[in-house]
């Protein structure tokens, strides 16, 4: 009992009052009040279709097939109408139905989706599939996208059930988790109220949007939950926002500033992009759920193509280069500190790509459900960095809480070298050195143990699936890219098998090399000469 309130203490200890307020002000609310006949300040307003060219962006694998859905690699054929609040495969499975992403898929019929549209409206409208802020947001954007790109005739119903989200969301704006969430109820807003061209209520929510960039948006570029996933969907309903303002009230408004945050977050997204638009799964990044970078990238250039290249710094990732060694190691603090959600315990964890092939990678996740998987997933075992008495770096509980944090300092970085230490929350403490030449990745890793006892301290090393790891006498090969892998100051080194978590519910079976040791361990990846 007293483990679990100390763990509440030391979670809730760095939210923000406001976080608080409205936590409990939502649930007294959301569980009394709540009424869909009570959003329609908006009814009378007529959307405004202006004929906007939107390139199609792919967003993800999902399919549909008449009542069928494939979502998040988990496929529900329903018997004879669609349940909007089907919940069977998690809340998540449930929000990606409800966000409607696949009616701006061509390759369903135009007559299918617009069913879909108009159903879900009329679910909406008659109160029997409940409002929540988050899919709302993202519902706003998929439903006016579709509306101007195929009907602008809308369904009187879908128009009203749009109008009536509108209005609740701005009556409802998750100021109880703030971060992500906000930001995506102010992007929404402001793109609704182009279409309704409302010049006063877009500008009120522009300000509101331009001040979380200001604080969401680190100084080179990273959006502060430092997941590059996410980073290139909020990059995706930016620009959205960017050239729909433009149509809309080019004249009236100043979009400057939002041209400069959307410039700065493409220079983090080409930094960490790696080979065919790959970048590293880190904090809860997947393969499967994202738009296409290379397609963002052509939008931008096309409205304004200003580009300048920003030095990785605040999200705290720093990327090593030496011919055709890449390594981008995790030298960042817990940020957001009052929503860390999707953070996970994985301070000096890198990734290493040779030849633009990837080598060691981010392990990835495959659920957001709040279970053992998920929380493995978040461990500091997971990642590839050092692992003492099975212990975290930060205490993780539950899907998205962290309690007691870790601190890292950055000692010295060059283009190929890096030195870092890591305060665990126990106080564990963890030193790492990388030193990249033209031929040999050499990193350094010193442990002082608590209470200066050596005990299991493992340092973990996740390879790509189908990298083929050989053993020969004391070291490893790969041999297909002429790599030999040595440990100095180890006990022993084994290679493990590992699932490598590629996106929701996808998982390719992998291995991992764990090498025990007690103070300092040396470890080599060597060019075959």
């Amino acid at each position: 009992m007293i483990k679990i309130a100390l763990l509440y203490i030391h979670t809730l200890r760095f939210l923000k009052f406001r976080q608080i307020y409205y936590q409990l002000h939502y649930r007294i609310k959301w569980t009394l009040f709540y009424r869909i006949s009570n959003y329609k300040k908006w009814d009378l307003l007529k959307l405004d279709f202006k004929s906007i060219s939107y390139p199609y962006v792919y967003c993800g694998n999902q399919s549909i097939r008449h009542l069928s859905f494939d979502l998040l690699n988990q496929t529900k054929e329903f018997e004879s109408a669609v349940d909007w609040n089907f919940s069977e495969y998690g809340k998540l499975w449930n929000y990606h139905l409800q966000y409607m992403d696949y009616i701006l898929d061509d390759s369903i019929p135009i007559s299918q989706r617009s069913d879909l549209l108009k159903d879900i409206s009329n679910h909406i409208l008659k109160g029997r599939l409940k409002l929540e802020p988050y899919p709302v947001s993202r519902r706003i954007f998929s439903s006016l996208l579709f509306i101007n790109n195929y009907s602008q005739d809308t369904d009187p119903c879908c128009a009203l059930a749009l109008k009536r989200q509108v209005h609740f969301l701005e009556t409802n704006l998750e100021y109880h988790l703030d971060a992500n969430h906000l930001l995506e109820n102010f992007m929404a807003l402001c793109f609704a109220f182009c279409y309704l061209n409302e010049k006063g209520r877009f500008d009120f929510y522009y300000i509101k949007l331009l001040e979380q960039l200001e604080q969401q948006i680190l100084r080179d570029g990273a959006h502060f939950e430092k997941s590059p996933g996410y980073h290139l969907h909020i990059l995706y309903r930016l620009l959205l926002i960017y050239q729909t303002a433009e149509v809309y009230f080019n004249t009236q408004t100043d979009l400057n500033k939002l041209s400069n945050f959307i410039s700065k977050m493409v220079s983090w997204a080409d930094q960490m992009m790696l080979h065919q638009s790959n970048f590293p799964l880190f904090n809860d990044s997947t393969y499967g759920q994202n738009p296409d970078y290379s397609q963002l990238q052509s939008i931008w250039k096309r409205l304004d193509a200003s580009f300048k290249e920003i030095e990785l710094s605040e999200s705290g990732y720093r990327k090593l280069q030496q011919d055709d060694f890449c390594v981008i190691v995790n030298c960042g603090n817990v940020i957001p500190t009052f929503q860390p959600g999707h953070i996970h315990t994985d301070m000096l964890h890198l990734v290493l790509y040779y030849k633009d092939k990837a080598i060691l990678v981010d392990s990835g996740i495959s659920t957001y459900e709040n279970n053992s998987i998920r929380l493995f997933e978040k461990s500091t075992a997971s990642h590839n960095t050092i692992c003492y008495e099975n212990e975290n770096q930060s205490q993780i509980w539950g899907a998205f809480r962290m309690a007691k944090r870790a601190k890292i300092q950055l000692i010295s970085f060059t283009k190929n070298s890096l030195e870092a230490r890591v305060l665990w929350h126990n106080g564990f403490q963890h030193t790492r050195k990388i030193l990249l030449t033209e031929n040999c990745l050499c990193i350094v890793d010193s442990v002082v143990p608590l209470n200066r006892k050596f005990k299991s301290t493992i340092a973990n090393f996740h390879f790509d699936a189908g990298i083929q790891i050989v053993p020969i006498e004391t070291e490893w090969y790969i041999q297909e890219l002429g790599l030999r892998i040595n440990f100095e100051g180890s006990h022993q080194s084994e290679l493990v098998p590992f699932e490598q978590a590629v996106d929701f519910n996808s998982k390719l079976d992998s291995t991992k090399l764990a090498v025990q040791f007690e103070e300092t361990l040396v470890t080599y990846f060597k060019l075959i000469s």
